[in-house]
């Protein structure tokens, strides 16, 4: 038996329209008629719809749930060939194979008699199809295998998944359907393929399920939940942390302050390592696990940085700088935390796995202390380029990632410990704009795969319109990751669009070469305006009317339109940043609101097709800032000057300018660089490697009059702004894109020239390759504010990604 080249992977539907049955084939339906049975064991469950409940049930069984996903599939392949020729095949039962009457599909343990060769897996996933005699056997390893069995054989009948719902089935239409005589296996390439979304809502688990993804955790050196474990364990032994804080990190709070406190541990601390050993005991308790049991319990810090600042910290870590945010590295100290604790509960626990994310400020490989060989890695890369893969040679920020992960892959073939892969699907902190993976995921999965990782369990935006074919990439290449990833969009794009298809690949082409080739990696909506332009959204749209031009079947057309809409989206995001540009915010705050509506009119239509957090990105990151310059530039204020989008600037990167009067008024900056501010990132102007430290803008305002009190209007930073009017300090505003106003009444002069310095502190990563000013800004005049500067709070700091923290 032969593990078939390109099973599952090419949609060429095996079936032909012959009246008579011609020699190597098996006739299941003639002219809309049954003319085959489906055979099933006596004993074996009868087929029906997924029970999204069952299969939500807390703690269910790897029996239970492949029970389920076999029932599932049974039910499918009934009503899929019913819908695909109008013809119900009689569902049968028998003792044993020697029963069955050809023609005749045989499955579920019945076919485990037919003795296929089977490859071995850890999970019974794999399968084995084998047409023969007027007979098609779909045999699998286990309930799982068996389901998976039916949906290959769907496959190969040209039915297919591209999206949940009834707008991504694709089952075609024909009186009579036969099935060629062939012989093939498949096994999956990575053990672990969780679809975290799955399980939410019925159209998403089956959809999952079809493409042989998972929706329980199988592999049992998997991590049981988030990794992010340090803030439980402070919590659970509160009392130990409090009466002796020394547990605890030392925080650095700004201003040259440093405290004891949580969510994080001090890593040294003799009394933090057996709290985190008391924590590992109640879990093997609470979960109810034998104690020689394989499982993997979660051991990683909080979110954020492992904020290696004690002096005891500094002498037992290898003294590193984190490459992307500037702190100190900790992956280290981390490694050294999870081996003590893997030696103190070695005889109790002698088969756990402690996991951990290789992320933020811990994403390296340690130089000073080796892995135990039960330190399960967590590979999350949340910091790297989302813009790019791993071997693409354009990406800055991968090319580190790369050689990090590859000494984790060697370390694993030499010594076992389990690595996982653990990603997102969209573009992070972004739901709205064009953006696809389907060349990262072609190119990074098959890399993964040779590097030895296990499996993956991505995070997953519910944002179909936009990420159907990354998806769909995902899933058929983590099954199969010999499968050259162009074959499989060209699947995808034949079962979606039909003879639409050659537009609408080249449209996915030609968006994935524009997002590596550009070689921007600043995150967020900040890189698209240097990505893409008018050009490219002309060329889009005319592949579109192209497309929907050939499309022959209405739900062709409504899938050409739901993968236009970003399209759309994005020509309507480059409408309101022009607005942005000339200072018109009553024409940006209408632009602004037509994109509110457009997404949620679309998620009203169908909540799969949008993802709740475009709207809140969009809320999070531009609302405030539109509005307060709309507040600050009509009614009762106007523009009294436009702050410029080029400044000069000086680089202070240990935020000592200061004390070194780089805000006074008399500083001759005229051999200053200049650089964009808002209308490019500090990726592209080759300023990435300012990970900390701050930026000072230096302006001069000609004397002109005020009608009544002149203030500024900061419209957002990266990600805290100290202002300087005349050599006066004004006041600091604290957030990332957050809008502030500061009073410059009777410190701005209406007769003479006006100093006006701006210094930006970059405290931590608050997203990939911005920095500095990120939002327009300007003075403006009208009734004086009530407050001279915001108010100070305790600051925060927004993980890439849009998660807030407190400040290192």
């Amino acid at each position: 038996m032969k593990k078939h080249p390109k099973a599952n992977l090419l949609l060429l539907p095996l079936v032909a329209c012959a009246v008579s049955v011609q020699a190597g084939e098996t006739l299941l339906v003639q002219e809309g008629a049954p003319r085959a049975s489906i055979y099933v064991c006596n004993d074996e469950e009868t087929a029906a719809p997924l029970d999204l409940k069952a299969l939500k049930a807390q703690g269910i069984q790897r029996e239970t749930y492949g029970k389920i996903v076999f029932a599932t599939a049974l039910n499918d392949l009934e009503s899929c060939l019913k819908t695909m020729t109008g013809a119900l095949l009689p569902v049968k039962k028998a003792n044993g194979i020697d029963d069955v009457r050809p023609p005749a599909v045989v499955v579920g343990k019945l076919a485990d008699e037919a003795n296929l060769t089977i490859p071995a897996q850890a999970f019974g996933e794999s399968f084995a199809i084998r047409a023969k005699d007027g007979m098609v056997v779909l045999a699998g390893k286990g309930y799982l295998g068996r389901a998976y069995a039916i949906w290959a054989f769907l496959n190969r009948l040209g039915c297919e998944w591209v999206m949940p719902g009834t707008v991504g089935e694709i089952i075609p239409l024909q009186k009579t359907v036969v099935f060629p005589d062939d012989d093939w296996t498949e096994s999956p390439s990575f053990d672990v393929r969780l679809w975290d979304k799955g399980k939410g809502d019925i159209d998403t688990a089956l959809w999952a399920l079809r493409n042989r993804q998972q929706l329980i955790q199988l592999h049992p050196k998997q991590w049981t939940s988030s990794t992010h474990v340090w803030g439980a364990i402070t919590t659970k032994y509160k009392d130990r942390f409090m009466a002796d804080k020394s547990m605890y990190a030392l925080v650095n709070k700004g201003n040259g302050v440093f405290e004891r406190s949580g969510p994080q541990l001090e890593t040294t601390h003799p009394g933090a390592i057996q709290a985190a050993v008391d924590y590992v005991d109640w879990q093997f308790q609470k979960n109810g696990w034998a104690d020689d049991a394989t499982v993997c319990v979660g051991m990683g810090p909080a979110d954020g940085s492992i904020q290696a600042n004690s002096l005891e910290s500094q002498m037992a870590s290898a003294g590193r700088i984190d490459t992307w945010s500037g702190t100190r590295d900790g992956t280290d100290l981390l490694v050294n935390f999870l081996n003590k604790i893997l030696a103190a509960t070695q005889k109790k626990h002698p088969n756990m796995v402690l996991g951990f994310y290789l992320y933020s400020d811990h994403a390296d490989y340690p130089v000073r202390y080796v892995p135990d060989p039960r330190i399960s890695v967590i590979i999350a890369d949340i910091s790297q380029s989302r813009l790019h893969g791993a071997n693409d040679p354009v990406s800055k920020s991968r090319s580190h990632y790369r050689r990090v992960i590859e000494q984790w892959g060697e370390l694993a073939r030499k010594q076992g410990n389990p690595l996982f892969f653990r990603g997102y699907n969209w573009n992070l902190a972004d739901n709205i704009l064009p953006f696809t993976k389907i060349k990262i995921w072609g190119e990074d999965i098959p890399y993964y795969h040779r590097l030895g990782i296990i499996g993956f369990a991505v995070e997953h935006a519910q944002e179909w319109a936009l990420l159907a074919s990354t998806d769909f990439m995902e899933a058929k290449l983590t099954w199969n990751a010999n499968a050259p990833w162009k074959d499989v969009l060209s699947q995808f794009c034949r079962s979606s669009y039909g003879d639409a298809s050659p537009q609408m690949e080249k449209y996915f082409l030609s968006l994935a070469d524009r997002q590596s080739s550009a070689g921007m990696e600043a995150g967020s909506y900040h890189s698209a305006p240097l990505i893409y332009n008018d050009d490219f959204i002309a060329q889009s749209e005319a592949l579109f009317d192209e497309a929907r031009l050939n499309a022959k079947l209405p739900e062709e057309q409504r899938r050409i339109n739901l993968t236009a809409f970003a399209m759309g989206t994005m020509k309507s995001f480059f409408a309101y940043r022009k607005a942005l540009a000339q200072f018109d915010f009553k024409k940006a705050k209408a632009l602004y609101d037509e994109l509110v509506e457009r997404h949620e009119s679309l998620r009203n239509e169908n909540q799969l097709f949008v993802s709740k957090g475009a709207v809140a990105y969009l809320n999070r990151f531009l609302k405030g800032s539109t509005e307060s310059a709309l507040q600050y530039s009509s009614g009762d204020y106007g523009i009294a000057w436009k702050v410029p989008e080029q400044l000069k600037t000086a680089f202070d990167g240990n935020c000592s300018g200061e004390k070194l009067n780089y805000y006074g008024p008399c500083i001759n900056d005229s051999g200053y660089v200049v650089t964009h501010t808002w209308s490019s990132t500090w990726d592209a102007q080759g300023l990435s490697g300012l990970r900390s430290g701050s930026a000072w803008y230096r302006m001069t305002l000609r004397p002109q009059p005020f009608r009544q009190s002149p203030g500024l209007f900061v419209g957002g930073v990266d990600n805290q702004v100290k202002v300087w009017c005349n050599g006066v300090y004004i006041g600091e505003g604290r957030g990332f894109m957050r809008p502030f106003a500061f009073d410059l009444t009777n410190i701005l002069k209406a007769d003479t020239d006006n100093s006006l310095v701006l210094e930006v502190i970059r405290n931590g990563n608050s997203e990939l390759g911005t920095g500095g000013i990120i939002f327009p800004c300007f003075v403006f005049d009208g009734p004086r504010l009530e407050q001279k500067s915001p108010e100070v709070k305790e600051f925060e700091v927004m993980l890439p990604g849009a998660g807030n923290v407190r400040a290192n």
